[in-house]
This record gives C-alpha cells, sequence and structure tokens, in this order.
C-alpha cells in the first residue's frame, strides 16, 4: 500500500502512515495499481509533470508502450509494405504521457524530472534504468503531492463559465486539459468540413470563434499563476518569444499569494 497525502509505502499490518502519520483508512492508501489502472492514470495525468509515480504505474505503461510500438511498427509495415505516417502519429500519442510518468517516477525517488535528458549521453540510459527500478521514498519527499490535480470535465466546465475571465489564477491542470480539449475538436471539426465544405470551412471557423476567449482568458490567468502579467501573451507574436512562453505555461505556479490572487487549489 501507497498513502496517498505523502506517498510513503505502508506495511499491510500498519495503522498509521510511517510518513506524514495519517491514519489507514480506504480513502488515505492507495495499492499497488493493476495493468488498467496504470493506463487511466497515466492518460488522466497525460500532461502532469509534478508529483509522484510508484513502480507499477510506471512499469505497467512502459510494458502497454512497447507493446504498442511492437504492434503499430509491424502492422503498419506489414499493411502499407512500408510505415506511414499512422505509426508515428500513434507513437507520437503515447509518448507524452510516457514522458510525464517517467519524470513522475524520478520524482518518487527525489530526483529532478530534468535527469531524464542524460538519456541522451547514451551511458546515461543505464543510470536512468537503475533510478526507475528503484523503490520511491518512504516518507514525503520535495515532489509530494499536495493539491489535486483538475479532471478534463472541470476544466472544461471552468474556463467556459470564466468565459470572458481574465482575471485571477489557473493551474497547469485547468490549462493544458482545455488544450487537449480545444487540440481534440480542431480535428474533428475538420473532418465535418471535409464532407460539408472544404473551402469555407465553416465547422472548424465556428470552433475557432466558440473556443477564442476560454482558451485566450485561461492563458491569461496561466500567466498570472506564475506571477507574470498577461500581457506577456504578445510575447509570442516575436516566434522566439514562445518559448518562454511555453515554459511558463508549464511552470508550477507560485504557493504563495501574489498580486494576481491566492494560489489555485489545484496544480
Amino acid at each position: 500500500m501507497q498513502c496517498r497525502q505523502c506517498a510513503a509505502h505502508i506495511q499491510d499490518d500498519a495503522n498509521y502512515c510511517v510518513g506524514c502519520g495519517a491514519q489507514i483508512t480506504t480513502e488515505t492508501v492507495r495499492y499497488e495499481m493493476n495493468f488498467v489502472t496504470s493506463l487511466m492514470t497515466c492518460f488522466k495525468k497525460y500532461f502532469i509533470v509534478v508529483g509522484r509515480a510508484p513502480l507499477s504505474e510506471f512499469w505497467w505503461f512502459v510494458t502497454f508502450y512497447m507493446t504498442m510500438h511492437f504492434t503499430v511498427y509491424h502492422l503498419d509495415k506489414y499493411i502499407n509494405k512500408e510505415l506511414s505516417g499512422l505509426s508515428g502519429l500513434v507513437l507520437l500519442v503515447l509518448s507524452v504521457p510516457f514522458f510525464t510518468v517517467t519524470i513522475r517516477r524520478l520524482h518518487d525517488i527525489n530526483r529532478s524530472g530534468k535527469w531524464c535528458f542524460i538519456a541522451f549521453t547514451g551511458i546515461g540510459l543505464i543510470v536512468l534504468f537503475l533510478w526507475l527500478i528503484k523503490q520511491g521514498d518512504a516518507g514525503k519527499n520535495n515532489y509530494v503531492n499536495e493539491k489535486y490535480l483538475m479532471s478534463f470535465s472541470e476544466s472544461v466546465a471552468t474556463c467556459f463559465r470564466k468565459y470572458f475571465n481574465f482575471y485571477g489564477r489557473a493551474s497547469r491542470s485547468e490549462y493544458w486539459w482545455f488544450i487537449l480539449f480545444q487540440s481534440i475538436l480542431l480535428p474533428i471539426g475538420s473532418v465535418f468540413d471535409y464532407f460539408i465544405d472544404k473551402e469555407l470551412m465553416i465547422i472548424t471557423a465556428i470552433i475557432n470563434i466558440i473556443t477564442f476567449f476560454p482558451n485566450f482568458s485561461v492563458y491569461v490567468r496561466r500567466l498570472h499563476d506564475t506571477n507574470h502579467s498577461g500581457w506577456w501573451g504578445f510575447l509570442g507574436f516575436t516566434i522566439i518569444g514562445i518559448i518562454p512562453l511555453f515554459i511558463w505555461t508549464i511552470t508550477k505556479g507560485s504557493a504563495i499569494e501574489n498580486k494576481y490572487g491566492e494560489p489555485s487549489q489545484t496544480q
């Protein structure tokens, strides 16, 4: 078992968590993940690079990732006689949760997710592997997850409820779930436009109009969460400014009140 509050590993007969002292109940512990639970968790935390991931969550997803990689690669070659864009698209979609769960797995042993990049040195793969098979810290560490993650539906509902709200702050989960929502809608709209009118692209235009203000407003609130003015959003028009803007949108918000309001209750 593992404590939901501090991620400490708990003995089966324990009454209290050794890490934070919380009483052991069905609400305060989590059991080792099975294959299905791991997949559901990793896709739910698609863009989430905060918090921790236990061994079972990480390695079940690695098993799924490698199986899909092998299957799609050979199926694509068998059907098309050569690799097509389909296999690349599937692997790209799976690479995002694979990358984020790897970062959370490193957090579980109290190491920064930045250590992922030592894989590019070649020899660093050995070090990473040894870390990734290591049991997580028994108590709290620097990456303890104390705030809950806003769900996909909560994010969409919140962003539409705050349609023209450019005040306050927005967490990473609120912002990135809405970006995913918009990214799903646009290709669907394009498919309908293909059959209705490829030139006018009326469905795609309607989607862009409806989602423009909630997208823009949550973007401003996300910048506020990192203590930056929403006016910095216009830095994106310089092209090179897209890089610092992206970094800010994936940066954890300040944990204390800033000039834009109280910290978000989600992360």
